[in-house]
């Protein structure tokens, strides 16, 4: 039986097969239900972000954010890499009708990860009280870290149940774990805690508590989708077809690569809070979030993206896998286009509606972040499908060479402009990882790095941003006249680039409706 080490890597020679542009569309309209999910998602976490910003002081915001950026780093570490391994072979598996291994999969990566996690929260529960002031300088960090610890595991196992419900579950399902369950537990807590004047060690203990609840839930929606696919009988036969080498040599690879991405945002936080103060990680952490917003087609997108390459990965179909990547990628750039140019053209007023004067200075910081950020969207997922194909090893060493450059230029830069020089490293990491993996996708047979037929979107987002700085630069517009212009432009740069899109092809009952026809391009 054909194994996923035995696909053929080679560019598939036959005429493209009719069904790449139909998975090409199911993924994009599939992903647009998950897109309204999504954007209810942002709009409950959002609320929640400025929320705590606003009731916090500033030090014990950056007091939560550090502790959040600490256990999301250990949670990287539990994962060893094995959420990309589930990611690639799961589907792979599946497609093959392997179901034994398919459980191995999922079964082997779960109790691993699990393990490693409350491993790890041991230690750091029993070693960072006898080191105190030498790790943690701030007393309530410290605090906070010792109750946050306790997620490691849960969020580890939450980034393996995010890939089997990406595989294998509805849209609307996944619609409900990934963006409605957590968003509104979260909101609730936070609720509670202000409405009683709860101090911020309350917060993280219900934090703790939310991540339990929903970690149990989609342990229990995974377990019942395992058992109507028919794949439950198959653990039964994992001991003589278990995947372990497979998850591993494709996974601890990755985990390198992880890690050292985790760093880019994690090592700036813990350089600021080193080299600075918890108030200057808290600039740098509340411009995060709102930089992050350009990233929600991109995150939503690749739920349904992993499993639809890794399938026509496993079918050899290279023309399939090319459309697939342009197609959702001109759908993330040019969508979250609007986003990007409130945060990058127009960052002073828009802080000040958020979090208030106080953050005022944080301005610069979202700017350059969300530049880092859009770039990283705009060029789709460029990262995942070198991974998909087997690139592993040339992703891990951009990965690590990439931030650990952005780790060598930040100790300086934190120094001199503190979170503003956090938001340089971190975006400069960004655009030079990805102009090398446009490199890895060239070097791939019938795949194009640069697609000259669309070269016309990227000239109309690259104007379109020009002429909003341009405009923030010299008129200093307030947020309501700014967002009107950037919507102007925005609609503008989606008529000059709706033909590309493709929009009427791929939901086409929009063509019913006379003034979505006009929209669309009928």
């Amino acid at each position: 039986m054909t194994t996923p080490e035995s696909v053929p890597a080679a560019a598939n020679a036959s005429a493209a097969d009719p069904s790449a542009a139909t998975a090409s569309t199911a993924h994009i309209r599939g992903s647009w239900l998950l897109v309204a999910g999504r954007l209810a998602n942002v709009v409950l976490d959002f609320g929640i972000q400025v929320t705590l910003v606003r009731y916090l002081s500033t030090s014990d915001y950056g007091a939560f954010a550090y502790g959040l950026s600490v256990v999301s780093l250990l949670a990287t570490v539990s994962v060893l890499g094995l959420d990309r391994a589930v990611g690639r072979y799961l589907p792979i598996y599946d497609e093959q009708n392997q179901s034994g291994k398919a459980a191995g999969t999922w079964l082997v990566s779960s109790v691993v990860v699990l393990a490693v996690g409350v491993v790890l929260a041991l230690l750091v529960g029993t070693t960072l009280p006898l080191l105190g002031d030498s790790v943690v300088a701030d007393p309530t960090a410290r605090t906070l870290v010792l109750i946050l610890v306790l997620m490691t595991p849960l969020n580890a196992l939450a980034a393996i149940t995010r890939q089997v419900l990406a595989t294998f579950a509805s849209p609307r399902l996944i619609l409900f774990r990934s963006y409605l369950l957590s968003p509104i537990l979260e909101v609730l807590l936070v609720v509670g805690v202000v409405v009683s004047g709860a101090g911020v060690e309350a917060l993280a203990v219900g934090w703790v508590v939310v991540i339990a609840i929903s970690s149990a839930v989609s342990t229990a929606l995974v377990l019942r989708i395992m058992r109507q696919r028919g794949l439950l009988g198959g653990t039964r036969r994992v001991g003589r077809d278990l995947p372990v080498r497979s998850l591993f040599s494709f996974g601890l690879p990755l985990f390198g690569s992880s890690l050292v991405v985790q760093l880019r945002l994690t090592g700036a936080v813990i350089l600021l809070e080193a080299l600075r103060d918890t108030t200057a990680v808290a600039l740098f952490r509340a411009a995060v979030p709102v930089a992050r917003q350009t990233q929600i087609l991109f995150e939503t997108f690749q739920l349904l993206f992993t499993p639809l390459a890794a399938r026509l990965y496993a079918r050899g179909d290279r023309i399939g896998l090319n459309d697939a990547y342009w197609q959702t990628t001109l759908w993330i750039a040019v969508f979250s286009f609007p986003i990007f140019a409130v945060a990058f053209a127009f960052p002073e007023p828009l802080i000040v509606l958020l979090f208030g004067d106080r953050y005022r200075d944080m301005a610069p910081a979202l700017a350059l972040l969300t530049v880092g950020f859009y770039v990283n969207a705009a060029l789709g997922f460029n990262a995942l499908l070198l991974r998909i194909l087997g690139r592993v090893r040339f992703t891990v060493a951009v990965d690590v060479t990439s931030t650990l450059a952005g780790l060598g230029i930040g100790y300086p830069l934190i120094l001199l402009f503190g979170a503003t020089g956090a938001a340089i490293a971190v975006s400069a990491t960004l655009l030079a990882q990805n102009l090398a993996y446009q490199f890895g996708l060239h070097q791939e047979p019938g795949l194009k790095a640069i697609d000259l037929r669309y070269l016309p979107v990227y000239a109309v987002l690259i104007g379109g941003s020009g002429l909003l700085w341009l405009i923030g630069w010299t008129a200093h517009p307030q947020l309501l006249a700014a967002s009107a212009l950037t919507a102007v432009v925005g609609l503008a740069v989606f008529l000059a680039c709706r033909r590309y899109l493709r929009v009427g092809d791929i939901f086409p009952e929009l063509r019913r409706i006379p003034l979505a026809r006009w929209v669309v391009g009928a």
